[in-house]
């Protein structure tokens, strides 16, 4: 959902079976509580954020790599 809202995109998701099964984590959750705690942490930008400013490296991959 945050992808598609910052690429303004409405497309249907399409979930496959993991091909992966028995060798893949399926879940992960990480926790920075010790990292802040310890280290004094604290992260600079949001996850929303942090795919907007991405994107315009993604699109400029996918120009040169896959259009180009």
């Amino acid at each position: 959902d945050i992808l598609q809202e910052q690429l303004g995109t409405k497309l249907p998701c399409e979930y496959i079976p993991n091909p992966f099964v028995g060798q893949y984590q399926f879940f992960t959750q990480a926790d920075i509580e010790p990292t802040r705690e310890f280290l004094g942490y604290e992260p600079e930008v949001t996850l929303e954020e942090g795919i907007k400013r991405y994107l315009p490296e993604i699109r400029r991959l996918y120009e040169k790599e896959v259009r180009g």
